[in-house]
């Protein structure tokens, strides 16, 4: 094998079950039921065009971008937040290059880190959701490769009521960013990314 460190990679062997009787936790699915006029207002726009030909991206690029206010070159699209994610790894970092991670994080954060054989610098947030701020002014440098920073830390911990675990985390990370210290760190290097994927369905 050439990528000898992909043999540390863990993958699990698929579980033949149906998972429709099941409240789907385990694969960062949507287990909220749609509306019925949603779902029918889709069967009307089902065509054999739809279903076989290439979406239109530009078009809902432009969308994006005049409520943006920004450039739609400056919006990426991708198939879910899986592919964004190792799309920015493959450009921005080389094999043994460093990253910080703001732990709990997406769980393929670490799988592609293993795939790419990055050096990870974990750095998490206490029981009252605090994070350690003074970790993470010492390790961002130019030698850090990328910092990503999940909103599914909104999930935990389970010992805080969610609702003020939500208000908290928000606070905490509005804080985070508007702080000039940090800002100023990671203005002066190109590689950050903030996921946000599941911030209005996390509890």
């Amino acid at each position: 094998m050439k990528k000898i460190w992909l043999k540390k990679v863990l993958r699990h062997e698929l579980v033949d079950l149906d998972r429709k009787k099941y409240l789907r936790l385990d694969k960062n699915e949507r287990v909220i039921e749609f509306e019925k006029k949603f779902l029918n207002f889709l069967k009307r726009k089902i065509n054999t065009h739809t279903i076989s030909a290439y979406p239109d991206l530009l078009k809902l690029k432009k969308i994006i971008a005049k409520n943006a206010k920004i450039s739609p070159r400056s919006i990426f699209l991708s198939a879910g937040s899986d592919i964004s994610l190792k799309t920015c790894i493959e450009v921005f970092t080389s094999p043994k290059d460093k990253i910080i991670i703001l732990e709990p994080t997406f769980g393929m954060v670490n799988v592609y880190c293993d795939i790419y054989n990055l050096k990870k610098i974990k750095i998490g947030y206490s029981n009252n959701l605090e994070l350690n701020l003074n970790k993470l002014l010492t390790n961002i440098s130019k030698k850090i490769s990328l910092v990503i920073e999940s909103g599914e830390v909104i999930a935990s911990p389970a010992v805080i009521e969610e609702e003020m675990a939500q208000n908290q985390l928000n606070q905490n990370k509005d804080a985070l960013l508007k702080n000039e210290a940090v800002k100023d760190i990671l203005d002066s290097f190109g590689g950050k990314i903030i996921d946000e994927s599941i911030k209005k369905v996390s509890p």
